[in-house]
């Protein structure tokens, strides 16, 4: 702990020195170049609410490499800059840049962010290049960018930094520009929805805008206000030539007369798991499980087969428009979830959208519906933003990889876990979070109230381990007011999740789910501060209570079938 703390006060330190040798060069040029805000001395550990850098939301350096333009006295130079984080403002990079001696000269050193200035300051420059550049009689020569010290300012765009850059007890300096490059999969934005009136009126827009296909699927379609104002948009627009796809799971189907008003308005429906279609293949996946049983006792290794009977349903909740546009979370269709309960769902732009889309045709096709994803109408001329993004899904008997992706998360977790879930009774999942809890990793667990729980079955069968979550010293709170349907989570302030998933065996096993886990620090930290903050502060902490005979006798029963719950 001591030598990390005279570590960053000698970055401190270091990068003080920077603004005094290049502030003269800043001056020439109108650029305001004041010290780091915290330059006197080491920042505090950032707080869960604090904010991790000066820059936009969802910004966050070490997300992308950055492309390097910039000239000095020997010419024109260009090259790239990636950056590692090392503390809440302070970062290690390496930039590899090549001018007109074609060699790469290769820079390292430490970074800090301040008051949306990017401090650099050169501390280990690449002596092979430098040798490079003298025998080839480069004007500077023979330096190779040693102690070279650079200020950047970020523009009004969010997304540049242009600065200056000067080597102490030298001639050199020059001008340079930061340009982003998304890594792979990190072209992603996403922004939160939290509550009916934030989701639907982007959803209304979002069909009304829709051009050539509409993908809708949900659980739950519910004949009545809001589900009779989604019907009449869809068919607006099927009618107009869009191309519009319905996927409803029966067992959720609450339409009433809609299907036939959708039909004959154009848009394709389809009711997957009806309940004959479920007893059927629950009789066939019993067939199949006794053949695979065989199979396995002669060293048969049977192939993963996804099961559709009675239990197996599709929870997920996705909507993709004109293949550019994606909307995932806990929402479904209906008039609890515009305007009633506490929820969250999500929209996300760039190349997420299109795993999304694979996903709805992957079951659309699987309930007996034509057709695959498209292209967006058109390319957009740059990324939409830096978010990296995993899209999760878990199908029965074919994967458990949202289960996986919590369990990952919570026992690789050294700050905080934050879950907010409507039911909660997986056993692994309860077992990460009371093993994180006596790590003394902060665990906090948000479910309903117990007079506004919408399934009082669950609400029972979990108040049989309440008072073991609570005694491992997770944090254990109710929700007060009204139904909390929203299932999200955020670990250490750098991943968030989003999505259908609950945490309880029937989602993660036997459901079909889509949840978006988003790596990326202004997303987190919008999560933690616009959901569980505030909720935190509408909940009730509980702590161990004394169970009647009675209830233990109910919630113990209930527990014990927690697995179809």
């Amino acid at each position: 702990m001591r030598r990390g703390r005279q570590g960053t006060l000698a970055v401190v330190m270091a990068l003080g020195a920077t603004w005094a040798v290049l502030s003269a060069h800043g001056q020439e040029a109108g650029l305001p170049l004041p010290p780091p805000r915290d330059a006197a001395a080491p920042s505090a550990p950032a707080t869960p609410t604090a904010p991790v850098l000066d820059l936009p939301a969802g910004f966050r350096l070490e997300a992308n490499a950055w492309r390097v333009a910039g000239r000095d006295a020997a010419g024109e130079f260009t090259g790239t800059i990636t950056f590692q984080r090392r503390g809440p403002r302070y970062f290690v990079y390496e930039r590899r840049v090549r001018a007109g001696t074609g060699h790469d000269d290769v820079e390292r050193g430490e970074a800090a962010i301040s008051d949306g200035r990017l401090y650099l300051q050169a501390t280990a420059p690449d002596p092979v290049a430098g040798l490079r550049r003298a025998l080839a009689g480069a004007p500077g020569a023979g330096e190779a960018a040693e102690g070279r010290r650079a200020v950047f300012r970020l523009m009004a765009d969010g997304r540049r930094f242009e600065g200056r850059f000067a080597v102490p007890g030298t001639p050199r300096a020059g001008v340079e520009r930061l340009e982003p490059i998304a890594r792979p999969g990190a072209d992603n934005h996403v922004t939160l929805l939290v509550d009916g009136p934030e989701m639907f009126p982007a959803l209304r827009a979002a069909i009304e805008g829709a051009q050539r296909t509409i993908c809708l699927q949900t659980y739950i379609f519910t004949d009545d206000s809001t589900g009779r104002w989604v019907t009449r948009l869809l068919v607006e627009r099927a009618r107009a030539g869009v191309k519009v796809r319905v996927l409803v799971d029966a067992f959720g189907n609450r339409m009433g007369g809609l299907p036939k008003e959708l039909r004959a308005g154009g848009v394709e429906l389809i009711l997957q798991h009806t309940m004959g279609q479920g007893l059927k293949n629950s009789v066939v996946d019993l067939g199949r499980g006794l053949v695979d049983g065989v199979r396995r006792l002669f060293g048969g290794q049977p192939k993963p087969r996804e099961r559709r009977g009675v239990l197996n349903h599709d929870h997920r909740k996705i909507i993709v428009v004109d293949s550019r546009l994606g909307f995932c979370g806990g929402m479904n269709i209906g008039r609890e979830y515009e305007f009633e309960w506490h929820d969250v769902h999500a929209t996300v732009e760039g190349s997420a959208v299109a795993t999304l889309e694979a996903l709805f045709f992957d079951r659309w096709r699987a309930a007996g519906g034509t057709g695959e994803a498209g292209q967006p109408l058109d390319a957009p001329a740059a990324a939409p933003g830096t978010m990296s993004v995993d899209v999760v899904e878990a199908l029965p008997g074919i994967t458990t990889a949202i289960k996986d992706r919590y369990l990952a998360e919570i026992r690789g977790a050294r700050d905080r876990v934050l879950v907010e879930c409507a039911y909660f009774l997986d056993d692994s999942v309860i077992a990460a979070m009371n093993d994180a809890a006596r790590r003394r990793v902060r665990t906090v667990l948000i479910v309903p109230g117990d007079e506004g729980h919408d399934v009082p079955i669950v609400r029972d069968a979990f108040r049989w381990v309440e008072n073991d979550v609570v005694r491992a010293g997770v944090e254990l709170y109710k929700y007060q007011g009204r139904m909390v349907h929203s299932k999200v989570a955020s670990f250490d302030g750098r991943v968030a999740t989003v999505g259908s998933s609950n945490l309880d065996n029937l989602a993660l096993v036997k459901l079909a789910e889509a949840n978006l886990f988003v790596n990326d620090v202004g997303f987190t930290r919008t999560l933690d501060s616009r959901v569980f903050a505030p909720d935190m502060a509408r909940s009730i902490r509980q702590g161990v209570r004394k169970l009647s005979w009675w209830e233990k006798v109910k919630s113990g029963t209930l527990h014990f079938f927690r697995g179809v719950l």
